[in-house]
């Protein structure tokens, strides 16, 4: 601050004159002297402070410096990159003065020159420094993947800037060229997402409105964001991938940017827009490179090639040009398309350039020769956007609402399902060019994979805030809670049935050894007692021993029969094994409930989406419940298909027809041993009464023996009807595992995203916080910086009011000497004026005789030419010839000698006006000079009295930043803390962590 401001109107200029002798010798371009009267002359009648048209004052130099509604309109020391200079010049639009031709060529040096000079507002003032730090960004531009790790946003707030009731048209939408990362345009917001995971991984804010180009850089550390208000504001941002830091912005443009691009070097920025202007930036400072104006329209897009050799740019009418990155040079004029440039990409070689049209075709340019290598047909209606994979593949959308891929050349088109419902803006490939993005007007970006063509998810330009997120993630926890609940109930039903079936089965097969043990036991008895009979049979009579015998015969074919039954169970369960329907029965059950759950999570995702359109969770289970419904519905299939053929197995399958046979046989022939032994028996009653008795033990033996086998039959038959219950209660665990597992996956899942929700607001309050702490560093910077102003105010005071004083009273003895001075300049004018006019007059008569002259000498060339031989007019003509060249010198010295009066009377007029006006500065001086010093007096105790304010405002400036920093350090601890709750949740690192 200059204490020149606080002078009455008019003063400053006075003083700086008094102050400031000899100033003519070395003189300084300022405000007060030079720009100024410029202004007030052609500027000011709209840029006043009443009427501050588009919010620029001119009338002071504080308020020039201010700004418009636009921003700066001056850079110290860089007229090309001042707004200002560039409007007066006309070399950016609107131009200044409007409806008007340019300024002088004298007045827009003077603002060139003041600009360039540092801005100075009086010829004491000190040069402004330009509030545009330098930036280096500069990079090796290399082919191809870069070394090391690919930028990926880490702890980037995800609060979004914006958030509208609906979302709006899909403006710009980019890919990382080699990590997983997804920018996708919103209204004063980038919203950047993970291309596998869909989630978001951080918000950046883009305050200068709309970002209509969204570009990574091509080594994916940088995004460009380019766009504005239209008719008002245009800029291009870029960004750290990686911080989300805002590192600088290029271009002070008056209306929005449509198209712009990073050379792979990152030194130059290149944009256009609705101006018909391509122009160069210098990321370093801003400064403009060059300025292309060979467009006829407004330019709607521009691409750098990958090796930084080429700049291609397109406008409104069709026009496609290719010109030198670095320099702007022409290159080709590239023919062809019809109507608007919408799209144009370069292939990762740089050797092919593909633009798309509102003509709906697509072109390949050959970058050698300027050669159309291929058109083709790629929406109707228009091609909104196109771009390449890395391996050379191609993606479209148009206004057709379609987007479909095609090979390197444009063949093989593939159009992915479904359409939108409007125009489709545009579209683009992950960085493995495994899926696809893309976007439409009513604010959808669906995502596809490019394999199979099938929906992925959905992203939105404008996602739901934090705090509605969370809400509606706890809220799916809270519904998965009683889900987990009951599946590890009925998990534990099913293993304490399934523990219980296994010991009823245990049970029975213990049974079944005790009575093997229990027959080997009979046998043995069964034994002794025959042998006790055969002993006691030898000393019977005969008719006794033949009666025995017959029994002895029916119980070997009994046991016979015995042994073919045992044969026909153990066939029968051998043809039960071979076709187990129950596992079949139990597999078709189990698909069908995994069916039935993912139709149950459509329904509930579709009518999550009918409550709320945006719902992005909602829109990603849908996607992912329909194609997982599609791979359970084909295994439910195939398990019915199997249940099927089983079944038909099992109802052709029967017991081994020899074993059956064997059995009938044994019957028959016990039958017939029964009958012929019946016969005997009532033939001799006596012998049977006596075979009774001599085979009562080896009855009641064989009685005994016979229960056992029975029950071991019943026995064996329950061991399979265990075995199979147990298999059937077993069978359900492994379900209910499943069903606990899968509930579990989602009650993990779950949680998860509350924990990454919860870390994504602390990462968000960690940036306010940190935003706090640089403006309380700020302010503190700012008091402090004030403070200094005030105390170098205070002695500027001092020394201008001694410099005033002194001045004053050197005053009178100047009045007199210019007094005295100026008789003598105006008798110096006098003195000058008559040998002015003489010289004027001599010149004039000398011009009009030569006139004359040489108009007779060309009557006596006339006359010659008709009369050859008269040689009195051929010497007439020669002589004549000469007396007009005489008079041509004559004249030459004539205005010569004119020239040099007219610079002695200009020099003596000047001298003479330069001495009234510093005699009249001198009086208005003296006239004023009691209230001008009181003027300075006073500005030097305000200044004083403000001192000590200042002085304490900056020490006050302290406290803020302590405070400041503690909200740091609490929130940074709180978002550690948070992000290692989520950390643990993560299910991909702890079955990372179960797998080592």
């Amino acid at each position: 601050m200059k204490i020149n401001h606080l002078l009455p109107s008019g003063f400053a200029l006075l003083l700086s004159g008094i102050l400031a002798p000899g100033a003519q010798a070395q003189e300084k371009v300022t405000f007060q002297d030079h720009v100024l009267p410029i202004f007030r002359n052609a500027c000011n009648n709209c840029h006043d402070p009443e009427k501050k048209k588009a919010g620029l004052d001119l009338t002071t130099y504080s308020a020039m410096m201010v700004g418009s509604d636009n921003g700066s309109m001056v850079v110290a020391g860089d007229p090309a990159g001042s707004m200002l200079f560039k409007v007066v010049t006309h070399a950016a639009e609107p131009t200044m003065p409007p409806k008007r031709d340019k300024l002088a060529p004298k007045e827009l040096d003077l603002i060139k020159a003041w600009i360039a000079g540092g801005l100075l507002d009086t010829k004491d003032g000190k040069p402004a420094v330009s509030n545009k730090p330098k930036v280096d960004l500069s990079t090796v531009a290399a082919a191809g993947k870069p070394n090391g790790p690919s930028a990926i946003p880490t702890g980037l707030p995800a609060e979004p800037v914006v958030r509208t009731s609906r979302a709006g048209a899909v403006e710009s939408l980019a890919s990382s060229p080699w990590a997983p990362v997804i920018a996708v345009g919103g209204q004063k917001q980038i919203i950047l997402y993970h291309s596998k995971s869909l989630e978001i991984l951080g918000v950046l804010p883009f305050e200068e409105g709309v970002p209509n180009v969204l570009k990574f850089s091509p080594n994916g550390n940088l995004l460009l964001a380019a766009g504005g208000v239209g008719a008002k504001l245009g800029k291009v941002v870029l960004y750290d991938v990686a911080t989300g830091k805002r590192l600088t912005d290029v271009g002070d443009e008056l209306d929005e940017v449509l198209a712009a691009d990073i050379t792979p070097d990152q030194k130059l920025v290149v944009l256009g827009g609705p101006n018909r202007l391509v122009k160069a930036y210098a990321v370093a400072d801003g400064a403009e490179q060059y300025v292309v104006k060979k467009h006829t329209d407004w330019v709607t897009s521009i691409a750098v090639s990958p090796n930084g050799e080429y700049l291609a740019s397109g406008d409104r009418a069709g026009n496609l040009y290719v010109w030198e990155a670095k320099t702007g040079g022409e290159l080709y004029s590239l023919t062809g398309h019809k109507e608007s440039i919408t799209s144009l990409v370069f292939r990762d070689d740089s050797t092919v350039l593909m633009s798309g049209s509102g003509d709906g075709s697509i072109k390949l340019w050959n970058m050698t020769d300027g050669a159309n290598l291929k058109t083709f047909n790629g929406h109707n209606g228009g091609v909104m956007s196109a771009n390449f994979a890395h391996d050379g593949k191609i993606v479209s959308a148009g206004r057709d609402r379609k987007v479909r891929t095609y090979d390197s050349t444009g063949g093989s088109a593939k159009e992915f399902a479904p359409a939108f419902n409007d125009i489709a803006l545009h579209a683009t490939f992950d960085s493995e060019g495994q899926r696809i993005f893309a976007g439409d007007w009513t604010g959808i970006v669906r995502v596809w994979n490019v394999a199979d063509g099938v929906a992925a998810g959905e992203l939105s330009p404008n996602p739901p805030r934090i705090a509605d997120r969370l809400s509606e993630a706890a809220k799916k926890l809270v519904e998965v809670e009683p889900v987990i609940a009951k599946a590890e109930s009925e998990l534990k039903v099913a293993q304490a049935a399934a523990t219980q079936a296994a010991d009823e089965h245990k049970k029975q097969l213990a049974a079944v050894d005790k009575a093997k043990a229990d027959i080997e036991a009979a046998k043995s008895a069964l034994a002794d007692a025959e042998r006790q009979m055969t002993e006691a049979v030898g000393k019977a009579d005969k008719p006794v021993r033949d009666l025995i015998d017959l029994r002895n015969n029916v119980q070997q074919k009994a046991n016979q029969v015995a042994s073919a039954e045992q044969g026909v169970r153990e066939s029968e369960q051998a043809v039960r094994a071979a076709t187990d329907l129950k596992s079949l029965e139990a597999a078709v059950a189990q698909a069908q409930a995994q069916v039935d759950e993912r139709t149950k999570q459509i329904r509930d995702s579709e009518a999550a989406l009918k409550a709320n359109a945006n719902d992005a969770a909602a829109k990603a289970t849908l996607a992912e419940a329909r194609v997982s419904v599609t791979r359970r519905t084909e295994r439910l299939t195939e398990a019915k298909k199997a249940l099927a053929a089983g079944q038909v197995k099992a109802k052709a399958a029967k017991p081994d027809p020899a074993v059956i046979k064997k059995l009938e046989q044994a019957k028959a022939e016990l039958n017939k041993a029964k009958a012929d032994l019946a016969q005997a028996e009532k033939a001799d009653g006596k012998a049977a009464a006596e075979a009774d008795k001599l085979a009562a033990g080896r009855v009641k033996a064989g009685d005994t023996l016979a229960k056992l086998r029975t029950d071991l039959s019943a026995a064996e038959a329950q061991v399979q009807a265990k075995a199979d219950a147990a298999k059937a209660a077993a069978d359900k665990v492994e379900p209910a595992k499943k069903t606990v597992a899968d509930a579990t996956v989602g009650w993990n899942a779950a949680r998860f995203g509350v924990a990454k929700l919860k870390a994504q607001q602390g990462a968000t309050t960690l940036h306010e916080a940190r935003k706090q702490l640089t403006a309380a560093e700020k302010a503190k910077t700012d008091a402090e910086q004030a403070a200094k102003d005030a105390a170098a105010l205070i002695e500027t005071g001092k020394a201008n009011l001694a410099a005033f004083q002194k001045a004053r009273a050197e005053s009178p003895a100047k009045v007199q000497k210019l007094t005295a001075t100026i008789p003598e300049l105006r008798k110096k004018v006098t003195e000058v004026t008559a040998p002015f006019e003489v010289a004027t007059r001599d010149l004039a008569e000398r011009e009009a005789l030569a006139i004359e002259t040489a108009d007779i000498v060309r009557r006596i060339g006339s006359l010659a030419q008709t009369s050859k031989e008269n040689k009195n007019l051929v010497d007439a003509e020669g002589a004549g010839k000469k007396v007009v060249e005489q008079l041509a010198a004559e004249i030459n010295a004539a205005k010569e000698k004119v020239n040099r009066w007219t610079e002695a009377k200009n020099k003596a007029a000047a001298e003479l006006a330069t001495a009234e006006k510093e005699l009249a500065a001198e009086r208005s001086a003296t006239a004023t000079a009691e209230r001008d010093q009181a003027a300075l007096k006073k500005a030097i105790a305000d200044a004083q009295a403000d001192l000590p304010k200042k002085e304490a405002a900056a020490k006050e400036a302290v406290k803020p930043i302590e405070t400041a920093k503690a909200k740091v350090d609490q929130a940074k601890a709180d978002y550690e803390k948070l992000l290692s709750e989520a950390d643990k949740l993560d299910p991909a690192k702890t079955a990372q962590a179960k797998n080592g």
